[in-house]
């Protein structure tokens, strides 16, 4: 089925590009790696690897507003296509730690640059992608793949805002919305149990456990293919959720999702 099928299955030797999502990570691990070093000859002989990353980002992906279009590979396993937070904001955080480092290395043209597109996106990116509750995936059904979140809640859209706080870079979107987003997945995604819910895929959670969905379609409008992996449970998102909410202020909220996660794994 459509659902089931990888985009790179077609691809002889592997995709011809890489997974987006981790290649703008692999620019977000070298800025962590600096700050926990400092070491700024390190970085001086990073830094054109670094720079080739982030330029190929922009020359390949954004159409000159700082906002992701096109197919995007990702972990999800396939290309989603159409501006979403989940790229978009990781995206954004990569440009900012850009910035950073190459103030670090003396490439002051580059500084400008990243910092100039950064600036633009944010301003774009919050204009195209809130709905007044959460972030969304602006996805054309009639000239895009099949699989999207489209209005869904998507428990990994402030991915990037999560690597903006860890990193020191602040926020990469406003505020109000990066906290009334995550109230919306507190409320929307996250479930005391699953009874009645077809995990699919996969199943990792008992119905008498709780936990939080990667995505939930609180507003309807799901769609006939949802994006992979929407309906199960991830702790790496419940664990990325917990952080970000940490981050935020929000307690209470996140030392339930990460006692919900040691209730479920606790070695029996």
């Amino acid at each position: 089925p459509l659902y089931l099928r990888r985009p790179w299955d077609r691809w002889i030797g592997g995709p011809p590009y890489p997974a987006l999502d981790g290649l703008l990570g692999a620019v977000l691990k070298s800025y962590r790696e600096f700050r926990a070093c400092g070491d700024k000859e390190w970085l001086t002989m990073l830094w054109s690897h670094i720079r080739l990353a982030i330029d190929h980002v922009i020359e390949q992906y954004d159409r000159r507003d700082g906002t992701i279009h096109g197919p995007q590979p990702c972990t999800y396993d396939l290309e989603i296509e159409g501006p979403n937070s989940f790229i978009e904001s990781l995206y954004l955080v990569s440009l900012r730690a850009g910035a950073e480092m190459a103030k670090a290395v003396g490439d002051k043209e580059s500084a400008r640059k990243y910092r100039d597109r950064f600036l633009e996106g944010r301003k774009t990116a919050d204009k195209l992608l809130w709905d007044g509750e959460y972030y969304v995936h602006r996805h054309d059904p009639e000239t895009e793949s099949v699989q999207a979140y489209g209005v869904g809640c998507h428990a990994d859209q402030l991915f990037g805002q999560w690597w903006a706080h860890s990193l020191g870079l602040g926020h990469v979107l406003p505020p109000g919305r990066v906290r009334r987003a995550l109230v919306s997945i507190v409320r929307h995604n996250c479930r005391e149990d699953f009874s009645g819910h077809q995990q699919f895929p996969r199943r990792y959670v008992r119905d008498d456990e709780a936990g939080m969905l990667n995505c939930t379609w609180p507003k309807g409008g799901r769609p006939d293919t949802p994006l992979m992996y929407s309906d199960e449970v991830w702790t790496g998102i419940e664990y990325e959720a917990a952080g970000l909410l940490l981050f935020e202020g929000m307690v209470d909220e996140a030392l339930e999702i990460v006692a919900n996660v040691r209730k479920r794994h606790d070695g029996s």
